[in-house]
């Protein structure tokens, strides 16, 4: 087991079912957020090591939990269908992900990015 907790801020429950069920299969431990005040608590109450935010969410933008969760040390990866509207310059200490991605795409990615970054 990797050790490494990530937190998955996703509004649609079957993409974060089956994103939370191929990092479980992976050996990451999985907090999953629908809303940006669900991410937000979820960031008062723990740590982590990774960070995945839907960039669009029912309450706001994802990109305020993404920076919130970079200025506490955490990796984070920011998942969207509309790279072609995102504000330039913005996003640049956060990875971009284009919608769609397949579970195993998105591994990979996560895996990448915490290839050098000590378990919890």
């Amino acid at each position: 087991m990797t050790g490494h907790h990530i937190l998955l801020v996703e509004d649609d429950a079957a993409i974060s079912e089956m994103f939370a069920l191929a990092f479980t299969e992976g050996g990451y431990l999985i907090d999953v957020a629908a809303t940006v005040a669900e991410a937000q608590a979820a960031l008062d109450r723990s740590r982590y090591a990774l960070v995945i935010v839907d960039w669009r969410l029912p309450d706001g933008n994802g990109r305020h939990i993404a920076d919130r969760a970079a200025n506490e040390g955490a990796e984070t990866i920011l998942l969207t269908g509309y790279v072609h509207v995102m504000p330039f310059g913005q996003m640049d200490r956060h990875q971009i992900v284009p919608k769609p991605v397949r579970p195993s795409e998105l591994l990979a990615i996560v895996e990448r990015r915490l290839a050098r970054t000590p378990a919890d």
